[in-house]
């Protein structure tokens, strides 16, 4: 364990006693009504950033998800003071920039299929690196490009990845390239950390190499009758090498699924079989998703003294608020408590 997360982990460890839980949000789901569930929140670790954000909002339900946003971005900021060391706070911050880059993603899907600005800034959670304005911003934008050039405005960390890939977006519009090429930048990031952080970055390596693995594989899946894919690989993975990458770009549809679901080291990961029986970048994003939180929490159990603690508990909340707005949207909605009990444990 790397010094630097005693005193993270411990104070982590109280953080975590405050989620809900599957117990809290089923309390939440019991109370009757919109005005009734909010007043359960107000009484909860989130009352004090919902309150301070509730003030002259006349939509409350905006207000609420205000005060959310900012109870992560206060998380946020405390574990990242808690840590002692640039290693271990580089390899916690290169992780979380992965939170970066499903919010980009979303973005550019979002302003490529014409989707209103409110409704992609609902799916949202700001980060230290996006917050709250320059999601605003983003959302607003009307092309692909326009986001982009607002990133290196900014003079993002993901600016340059992303500018890579536009070019070749420009002759062929298919977001693949843009979305490859910041994976490929935040995984190569990602992986620099882990080699430098110690133990804690040797234990998360392993769940890094599979997850490049996980979207090679992805893309594969997305790519079927194409060809030569091999633009768009990632390298670092474990089972995955280029020389494999390519051969699995000549097959058809089942014979893919069929390989990648024989892979060893793949298998191990929960949801593969969902994997390859999907076609739909943004739930596949979602699964990867999935996987990262599922992988960090096994590994803080494992490791009790660990990065891979305060993580787990990172992931956990933004799960955690999500699952609170749909349950408060739903309600806003007219869903009943059932429907929405299986939508958030979906």
């Amino acid at each position: 364990m790397a010094a630097g997360c005693d005193y993270a982990v411990a104070r982590v460890r109280a953080m975590r006693g405050r989620l809900l839980g599957r117990a809290g949000i089923a309390a939440l789901l019991a109370e009757p009504g919109l005005a009734a569930r909010l007043e359960f929140l107000k009484r909860t670790d989130y009352g004090e950033a919902i309150a301070a954000h509730l003030g002259g909002e006349p939509d409350p339900l905006a207000g609420v998800e205000r005060g959310l946003r900012a109870r992560l971005m206060d998380d946020l900021a405390r574990i990242d003071r808690f840590l002692a060391g640039e290693r271990v706070r580089a390899l916690f911050r290169s992780v979380l920039a992965f939170e970066d880059g499903w919010t980009i993603k979303t973005i550019l899907r979002g302003v490529a299929a014409g989707e209103a600005p409110e409704r992609m800034f609902l799916l949202l959670l700001p980060t230290p690196e996006l917050d709250r304005p320059a999601l605003e911003q983003l959302v607003r934008q009307r092309e692909v490009k326009a986001v982009v050039d607002l990133l290196a405005t900014w003079r993002s960390p993901y600016a340059g990845a992303l500018a890579g890939g536009l070019a070749a977006y420009a002759h062929r519009p298919d977001l693949l390239y843009l979305e490859v090429a910041l994976d490929g930048d935040l995984f190569s990031r990602a992986l620099a950390a882990a080699r430098r952080g110690g133990e804690d970055g040797r234990a998360l390596l392993a769940f890094l190499e599979t997850e490049i693995d996980l979207v090679n594989a992805a893309t594969l899946l997305k790519l079927v009758g194409h060809g030569d894919a091999g633009e768009f690989f990632i390298a670092g993975g474990r089972a995955i090498g280029l020389h494999r990458y390519r051969r699995y770009a000549r097959l058809d549809a089942a014979s893919l699924k069929q390989m990648l679901v024989g892979e060893r080291v793949l298998l191990s990961v929960p949801g593969l079989r969902t994997l390859v029986a999907l076609d739909d970048p943004v739930a596949t994003d979602e699964l990867l998703h999935r996987a990262l939180g599922e992988a960090l929490r096994r590994e803080a159990l494992r490791n009790p003294v660990s990065l891979a603690v305060p993580l787990s508990f990172v992931l956990a909340r933004r799960a955690e608020i999500q699952r609170i707005r749909l349950v408060l949207r739903g309600t806003e909605f007219g869903l009943p408590a059932p429907e929405l009990l299986e939508l958030v444990e979906a």
